[in-house]
């Protein structure tokens, strides 16, 4: 969260790659030494409000020159999704829980390589961001049939 107030590119390149591995080391410890249920909730609450923060950042300087808000809104509709879903679960006092999957995983992983590509002025942003929003488009349906089989199985 602290990615607003870093001072240059250097720091933002560092945030995004501390963030990615910490991303990777909590979900390797989780697996092996199991996590918690208020873990399970903070954890991908987290990954999203990094993104949000620092994609937000990057829109009042190089992200406005380099990416449209719709090309935006395609990179984070997988986050912009789940935090819907949480709401709308919320509402109706039912929770679920789903375990990471692959298509999340990727969607992660692309976004900190847009990130990465706007702050390092590489020449293929848009193309990465196109197919970071394809990969989450697809994340959301995967989500979505998880979500809905889970939510039969425990509720009928």
């Amino acid at each position: 969260m602290a990615f607003p107030f870093l001072p240059d590119w250097r720091w933002q390149v560092a945030s995004v790659v501390i963030a990615g591995v910490s991303d990777v080391l909590d979900g390797w410890i989780a697996r092996r030494i199991g996590s918690s249920r208020i873990g399970a909730v903070l954890d991908p609450v987290a990954d999203k409000a990094f993104m949000l923060s620092a994609f937000v950042t990057l829109v009042g300087t190089e992200l406005r020159e380099v990416l449209a808000t719709w090309e935006l809104a395609l990179v984070l509709s997988r986050d912009l999704a789940a935090i819907a879903a949480f709401a709308m679960h919320a509402a109706m006092r039912r929770s679920v829980t789903l375990p990471a999957r692959l298509s999340g995983k990727l969607v992660t992983v692309g976004q900190f390589l847009v990130l990465l590509a706007i702050v390092l002025h590489w020449p293929f942003v848009r193309p990465l961001a196109w197919l970071t929003g394809a990969v989450a488009l697809w994340s959301i349906l995967d989500y979505f049939r998880a979500g809905r089989a889970e939510m039969r199985r425990r509720y009928g």
